[in-house]
């Protein structure tokens, strides 16, 4: 599906509710659609709404839109001379591709990570499914050595790059 507004985006993410995807840069949600970790009914096209793309700096300070890529980040000569702590944190992210490709808000917004549940669907079917699948054990934490039980909760890490400096940078969304 590709909206070509906001507000077609959020009716078709609220009629879809569960089943749906949005793709932003789509170097996550790409990945994890290969290895059928996510299986959509619809994916959301969200780089068809161009307004979501843009960096300016005025009054209210530096605005970047979630569909602005880290690339434009990293290289934006605004964002180096005031704000050189993201634009160091945009060049950490990955590769060349993964810059270009991949936007502030598909980084901000991925899903945690599990070295369980983020292989194949192949490799994660020969055990039982873990919390993060909707089983009731977390395959990555080993039994306590005193013999003691697992914790029961998944242990699953957030790993948005972005989020640490955008804190720390006292950001602010708009939304």
């Amino acid at each position: 599906m590709e909206p070509k507004t906001l507000n077609e985006a959020a009716k078709a993410l609220v009629s879809q509710r569960k089943g749906a995807a949005l793709l932003a840069g789509g170097t996550d949600l790409l990945v994890n659609m290969k290895q059928r970790v996510f299986q959509p009914k619809v994916v959301i096209n969200l780089k068809t709404i161009p307004k979501l793309a843009y960096l300016s700096n005025g009054k209210g300070g530096l605005r970047v839109g979630a569909l602005t890529t880290l690339y434009d980040i990293a290289s934006s000569s605004t964002v180096q001379e005031k704000f050189p702590a993201l634009c160091q944190a945009a060049r950490a992210v990955g590769a060349y591709a993964h810059q270009a490709m991949g936007t502030l808000g598909g980084n901000l917004c991925q899903e945690n990570r599990c070295r369980f549940y983020n292989q194949s669907a192949f490799w994660r079917g020969v055990k039982s499914p873990c919390y993060k699948a909707g089983g009731d054990i977390c395959h990555v934490v080993p039994a306590r050595p005193t013999g003691g039980r697992k914790p029961k909760e998944c242990h699953s890490t957030y790993c948005g790059d972005m989020a640490p400096v955008l804190i720390a940078l006292d950001a602010k969304s708009r939304w």
